[in-house]
């Protein structure tokens, strides 16, 4: 817990495996948060609300902006940025095709994403990064094997291990997929 608490901003050591460059840039230009609760949920989330925890984002701040005229350099230094690559399917495994309905059914029905993880801005849990821009956000073959192994990324990740295998891991970006629009 201690490990986690004193995050203020996700790891960046490996955003060039991790982010695609394209949503970077946007969100470098225009940042929105991506962790209702920020990185330490427990300080700016209680129990309740109608549609689960409610957050107190008044102790989060807003995000810092990157400046139109540096924003190709910051993206490329973040891009160098390759920690963990060795980690990655080269091409990743292909996305299978799964009804949306059961790709939801999975996800929040059986593997309880939703409890920590929005699918929209008003709906799911606060604990984790939302997923509904998540495809979009990050790259194929990280999301491969991050959920299929998230403390190989980071040790202390509050994500839990799963032990999932490629078929499973391959429902839940199918699923991921569909909340960005359906684009693979």
């Amino acid at each position: 817990m201690e490990a986690l608490s004193g995050r203020r901003a996700p790891d960046l050591f490996y955003a060039g495996v991790k982010y695609r460059p394209e949503w970077l840039r946007r969100w470098l230009a225009e940042p929105m948060r991506v962790r209702p609760a920020g990185m330490f949920p427990a300080a700016n989330s209680k129990p309740g609300g109608e549609r689960g925890d409610v957050v107190d984002a008044s102790e989060l701040g807003p995000h810092e902006t990157v400046a139109a005229e540096n924003l190709d350099a910051v993206v490329s230094a973040l891009g160098e940025l390759r920690w963990g690559a060795e980690r990655l399917a080269q091409p990743p495994p292909d996305v299978p095709a799964v009804p949306p309905v059961l790709a939801k059914l999975n996800f929040e029905k059986f593997k309880g994403c939703g409890s920590c993880h929005r699918t929209a801005a008003d709906a799911g849990g606060v604990s984790g990064p939302e997923l509904y821009s998540a495809y979009d956000r990050l790259q194929a073959p990280f999301l491969w094997s991050y959920l299929g192994d998230p403390q190989a990324w980071d040790p202390v990740a509050p994500m839990p291990d799963y032990g999932l295998q490629e078929g499973e891991v391959g429902k839940l970006i199918a699923y991921l997929a569909t909340l960005s629009g359906g684009k693979r």
